[in-house]
């Protein structure tokens, strides 16, 4: 899973692209933000979903999202 951190605390806009598969024909993707103690490395494991979001399913033509009205906490 691809880890990435940011300082933005009202909003998140997500990419991805080239994720196909033609054989097994994805029907879905599913997207959830998740939250760390800190940005150490070793704190990449203990990850936690961040309070109030589920899992969104979205389609497979889409390949990007922005979750808003966040209010996150930057930690240092």
């Amino acid at each position: 899973m691809l880890v990435t951190y940011t300082d933005k605390t009202e909003s998140i806009h997500v990419v991805w692209e080239d994720y196909s598969d033609k054989e097994s024909g994805i029907k879905s993707f599913s997207l959830r933000l998740l939250e760390a103690a800190s940005c150490r490395v070793e704190d990449g494991d203990n990850l936690t979903p961040v309070p109030g979001q589920q899992w969104l399913v979205l389609g497979p033509d889409i390949s990007e999202f922005t979750f808003v009205d966040l209010g996150l906490v930057v930690s240092w």
